[in-house]
């Protein structure tokens, strides 16, 4: 291939990838765009879930003020979300594996059967 060759194919194949280009900038600023949307998002849920407890206090104010659910739910008062009862349960750390070892020595132990044990007649 010649030099002139080269420069020919190269120019080509740049015409060619100008258009791919072309096609790919608007996704790149869309693709963009929706990140930094789902970032506010995220913020703006984080604020929501802090806000939880003292709704769910303000929510409970109102109810022991006499305010049904009902009534509060048609005020676009939705009820709180409601933790589980209880103590949450304790974490453990997870039991240890067995090793090889125990797990031969495990069968190497053969089953023991009872000695007064007697057969069953059928008569």
């Amino acid at each position: 291939m010649t030099t002139e060759n080269a420069a020919e194919f190269i120019r080509r194949a740049e015409e060619r990838n100008a258009a791919r280009m072309a096609a790919i900038e608007p996704l790149a600023a869309v693709l963009a765009e929706r990140a930094a949307l789902q970032q506010q998002i995220d913020a703006i849920q984080d604020r929501i879930s802090a806000l939880e407890p003292e709704y769910s206090r303000a929510y409970l104010a109102a109810e022991k003020a006499g305010w049904d659910a009902a009534e509060l739910a048609a005020l676009d008062a939705p009820a709180p979300t409601r933790r589980p009862r209880g103590r949450p349960a304790k974490k453990t750390s997870p039991k240890p594996a067995s090793t090889a070892a125990d797990a031969s020595a495990r069968d190497r132990v053969p089953a023991q059967v009872p000695a007064t044990v007697e057969p069953v007649n059928a008569n």
